[in-house]
Formats: C-alpha cells, structure tokens, sequence
C-alpha cells in the first residue's frame, strides 16, 4: 500500500487565516502551520484520496489539557472520535512540544473531505499521511526506512528509535526552538560501525521528479566526529563529508533533488566512513508526477543541508534550491560537481525546446497544407481557356 504525505503547506489544505512556521528540523517538511490568532479555537479541512489517513499535530504544553476535549472531527460530514487520551498523555510525559497523532481514520478507497474544528490555538498541525492502493500525479510518495522496496546490504541495524528528551531544555514560551520530534513510525536504519570490506549501502527505486532523503544527525559531544557518505542517481555520483554539531537533528535532510524529469531512477546510498556518530536513515520521498514550480510543499526548500549551523563544513556537490523564488530551481555546479547537468536541468530545458520546435512544425504543415489546398481549388475552378471565373 503506498504511503502519500499531505505536507502542513499542501493545497490540499485549507485552513483560512492560518499561518507556516519554520522549524528547522524540528518537524517534518521543515515547518509547521496554526492559526495567527493563538487566542480562539480554530479549523482546518483538507482533502485526500484514499483509504486510511492519520493526521500529525504539535502537541502543546501550553494549552490547557481541557481543550482537547473540545476538538470535533468529521470525514464526509460524519463526526469520528480523536484520540485525545493518547495527546494528553504526551502532552503530559514530554513537558515540550511534541509531534503526536491526533487521529487515524479508516474509509473506503476514494476522495473524501475531512474537517478539524474547535483545534486549540497553541496546537500546530504537522503532517497527515494517506493510505491508498496506488499512486496519484503530483502526489509527495513518502516510504519508511523498513519498508520492503528499499534494498539494504551490510552493516545496517534496523528497530525502534527514539531518544532522551532530557537532552533539550524546557521552553519558556510557544516558541519552536524545541521540539520533541519523533522519527517516522517510530523505526530508524543506522550504520554504527563500517568494515573496509563489507559495502554497506542503500538502494531505493522510483518513478518520480524529485527526491529528498531524510534522517537524524546526531549530536557530537567531542567534535571529533565525522560521517561521510555517497550518493548515486542513475549513475551521477556526489560524496558528502559531515561534521555534526553538538545538537542533535531530527528530519535531516540528507539529500535532496527537488526538479528532475519525469522518469524512473534508481539512488544509491553509500555509507562510507562513520567516525564516532551514527548514519541514520528515516524516511525518502519523492514527488509522483512530472515537476511542478507550484510550490505545493516545503520539503528540501525550508530546511536545506547546507544552510548555516548545520555542521557540515564540506562545499556542497550543488546547491539546494531558493525558498522565495521557484523559478531558479536547478542546480549550481562547484568545481568538484560530479552530478550530470543533463540528468537534473537538462529535461526541463529539453522538453520547453522540443514544445516550441513542435509548435513550429505544425504552423509550417498547416501553412504548407493551406497554400497546396488553395492553388487546388485555383486550378480547378480555371475554365478551358485558362481564365479564372468572372475574368473579363
């Protein structure tokens, strides 16, 4: 069953008077959305197809437990029942903002409209996963790290992860500096310790236009650390040295390739070098569908890799795209660029060029197929003497 992601920043989503917050890597996609006004209930609604949905909120400390009892769902106007005793139970136990589930719904396969009323303020809606028997154009596919398509060889350990939330200071507002985030499903592939010998690597096939793969960066406590890892799309290789901070990172953003032509591909996850800090792996999505510059979702493009405070001091192979301007998606090459222009940009610009000579060629057919067909009805119309009708 494929697994769809509905990011808090979809268009699927309506939630009027709503605001997007950036939250690093606090939450999945990098930000979360709530009312602007953190004072009255609010509401959203949003839109799926399929058959099981299950919606991610931020759990907030800050709102009175009392409040969750006040929350109304309805799938198809009919009212369902949110698991509330669970989120007062996180809410309670983790003293932080907390990414829990609010609800997982169960309908038959198809489009359905589900509504989120009396939604207390200080709560932020994350992301909503959408169960379905096939995938849909333009949808973001999001696969976990234990699912069976993603094809693990060597030095791997695979189970349940979480960690300590008594490494992170209690907040003293509603702010989104702290975040206890949970890894997707709860399950994380990580490589400890690597054998010169033993390839230890990840492979992962898809039909699709882009592809980010997420995971946690942990924290350093020494900084001596380092991981360094390879990446392969149909053949294009890039290499990445990290030098992890002293925070650790949730929904690290690995890698990422946000525009890529429409078309099968298969990456490659080499684990290389790990020098006293983990390489975890979470979870990959990609988009199904040709690329879109329509800015649907903030995946890759709020919490990019390479931005400043990450711990990573090695150049990047390319640069991830601007958040504030879709129209420079693509890829800027540095010196050491192994990565095939052709492979990421090249389609694009392709296919506009082959859109304008096809559009070229019919205007001349068309052209030609109408001068033909005029000199015909010319010479038809011609009587026996050669002159044309009414010719004096």
């Amino acid at each position: 069953m494929t697994e769809a992601l509905i990011d808090n920043t979809s268009e699927h989503l309506y939630a009027p008077d709503w605001v997007t917050i950036p939250t690093g890597h606090g939450t999945l996609g990098g930000s979360v959305s709530r009312a602007n006004n953190t004072k009255d209930l609010t509401s959203f609604n949003f839109t799926f197809n399929g058959s099981i949905v299950e919606i991610y909120v931020v759990v907030s400390p800050f709102d009175p437990p009392n409040l969750l009892s006040n929350i109304t769902i309805s799938l198809d106007n009919e009212e369902l029942s949110a698991d509330v005793a669970s989120l007062i139970e996180e809410r309670n136990e983790s003293r932080l903002q907390t990414t829990a589930k609010l609800l997982r719904a169960v309908a038959m396969d198809g489009f359905h409209l589900m509504s989120v009323t009396n939604f207390p303020p200080h709560y932020s809606l994350d992301y909503i996963t959408v169960f379905k028997s096939r995938n849909a154009f333009g949808e973001l596919i999001i696969q976990d790290d234990d699912d069976h398509s993603i094809d693990y060889t060597g030095q791997w350990v695979s189970g349940p992860s979480d960690f300590d939330i008594s490494h992170f200071p209690l907040p003293s507002s509603g702010n989104y500096d702290h975040i206890l985030s949970h890894p997707y499903s709860a399950t994380t592939h990580r490589v400890q310790s690597i054998t010169p010998s033993v390839k230890t690597s990840a492979t992962y096939h898809f039909f699709g236009s882009s592809v980010f793969v997420y995971g946690i960066l942990e924290g350093s406590h020494t900084g001596n650390t380092s991981l360094t890892v390879a990446y392969t799309l149909n053949g294009s290789k890039t290499k990445r040295t990290y030098f992890p901070g002293s925070v650790r990172q949730p929904h690290f953003l690995w890698f990422g390739c946000p525009v890529l032509a429409f078309d099968s591909y298969t990456l490659q996850i080499d684990v290389l070098e790990v020098n006293g800090v983990e390489f975890v792996l979470d979870y990959i999505v990609y988009q199904f569908g040709p690329p879109t510059f329509s800015n649907s979702h903030s995946l890759g493009k709020l919490s990019p890799p390479f931005s400043s405070g990450l711990g990573i001091t090695e150049k990047p192979d390319w640069t991830l795209p601007n958040a504030t301007n879709a129209a420079t998606w693509g890829y800027t090459k540095s010196s050491n660029d192994q990565v095939s222009k052709s492979t990421i940009i090249g389609a694009s610009i392709g296919g506009a060029v082959g859109a304008l000579l096809l559009i070229v060629a019919v205007l001349l057919f068309w052209l030609r197929y109408r001068t033909r067909r005029k000199k015909g009805r010319i010479s038809r119309d011609r009587n026996q003497d050669g002159r044309l009708p009414f010719s004096m």
